[in-house]
């Protein structure tokens, strides 16, 4: 191999370093340091070898990529047109990393450890970051709640900022695991510090995220042999520990305790309580249209009409979307768009469980927990992110 091209491939791989590290900062450096990378890659490797890894790989290149094509499918039924190119345009990254990435071998078991080591470090300077500008906040105004919720999130919505936080959490448990015969402080020293990231946050979902993944680390740590005798168990005593957890938290948080007065006595006018009345009214639209759906371009328009019918005046002034990406990807596509969607979370796991490291699972299950209450795939803080460590991770038992 030519010092040329081993000098873009090096190139290649700093700027893939880049991009992992912006994720969670803003999105417009990050949008260029994406499209950098990808023109340096379709520079670095022939075609010859993206076809080699064409074939090896092309189930899960068009399996990760159908979703984009759904939305394309769905642009030939929709009135506004312009809406839905801008949508598509916005979901671009899930048809162009797959290809990409998966065509070459530039993201394999011996980069992407060095790469989830420089998206921690991403994710706790940012974390720092919006925790100085709280407290320049809080000393300007003497408001403690600078340190809360959307206070401390300083880039992001605070669900997405959660999110990420969560799969810096997830690196460093399964980082804790690998090396649990030996201790190392800066791990444990970040871990603690993250945690404490999520609690601030108050986000609900990311608190119940992050007491699965801490449940899941200590019981892996503390019954090295469950998993193996009895996996029923394992998961048994997950499912105890997080519910002990998240009881405790719910006694402690102000988020949690609002919840039970929020769905009971201000249905409409709360973010818990309104998403009950964005989950039915959403249902009823797609009972109406269930196998097409109303078009990408068209979603928005026909909600807001829907939300106005039914004097939903809080979902109406905020546009507010179902805040559920399977509701929201049904009600846009159909349901072929929602099948895309769930090949795309499950047939990876069925087909390649014996060789799928234990990171790529948590990492589906904190997508899967979000999407539940947020439409993570419809801003580009959700959408690059799932594209891009969904084909990183997949692949790292590959050559």
């Amino acid at each position: 191999m030519s010092n040329s091209s081993l000098s873009l491939k090096r190139l290649n791989l700093y700027a893939a370093h880049l991009v992992v590290f912006l994720i969670p900062f803003e999105q417009k450096p990050l949008v260029w340091a994406l499209l950098l990378f990808s023109v340096l890659n379709l520079i670095t490797y022939s075609w010859s070898t993206r076809v080699h890894y064409y074939k090896k790989r092309a189930l899960f290149i068009w399996l990760f990529s159908l979703y984009f094509f759904a939305h394309l499918v769905s642009l030939i039924h929709s009135n506004d047109t312009a809406t839905a190119l801008n949508d598509l345009e916005s979901k671009l990254s899930l048809l162009l990393i797959p290809w990409v990435i998966l065509t070459c071998n530039i993201i394999n078991k011996y980069t992407l450890l060095e790469l989830l080591k420089t998206f921690v470090y991403g994710v706790v300077g940012a974390s720092v970051i919006s925790f100085i500008y709280a407290g320049l906040m809080y000393l300007r105004t003497e408001n403690i709640y600078s340190f809360y919720y959307a206070g401390l999130s300083y880039y992001h919505h605070v669900g997405y900022f959660a999110l990420y936080v969560n799969f810096a959490i997830s690196i460093l448990i399964v980082f804790i695991i690998h090396y649990r015969n030996k201790i190392r402080i800066l791990d444990y020293a970040l871990l603690a510090f993250l945690i404490i990231t999520v609690y601030q946050l108050s986000s609900r979902m990311g608190i119940i995220v992050m007491s699965f993944l801490i449940a899941f680390g200590a019981i892996y740590l503390a019954f090295p042999k469950i998993r193996y005798k009895n996996p029923a168990l394992a998961f048994g005593l997950v499912i105890l520990f997080s519910g002990v957890f998240i009881y405790f938290s719910t006694t402690q948080v102000d988020r949690f305790k609002s919840v039970k007065t929020e769905l009971t006595e201000t249905k409409t006018q709360s973010s818990s309580g309104s998403r009950l009345l964005l989950w039915q009214y959403s249902l009823d639209l797609i009972k109406e249209k269930p196998f097409l759906g109303y078009g990408t371009g068209d979603v928005k328009k026909v909600l807001m009409e829907k939300w106005e019918s039914e004097e939903f005046h809080y979902a109406l002034k905020k546009e507010l979307n179902p805040h559920n990406q399977f509701l929201q990807t049904t009600l846009s596509t159909g349901t072929l768009g929602l099948l895309c969607l769930l090949g795309a979370f499950f047939v990876p796991l069925k087909f390649r469980k014996r060789h799928t490291n234990i990171l790529y699972v948590l990492f589906i299950m904190n997508i899967l927990m979000n999407a539940m209450t947020e439409s993570i795939l419809e801003r580009q803080d959700g959408i690059i992110f799932y594209s891009l460590f969904n084909v990183f991770l997949y692949f790292t038992y590959a050559d």
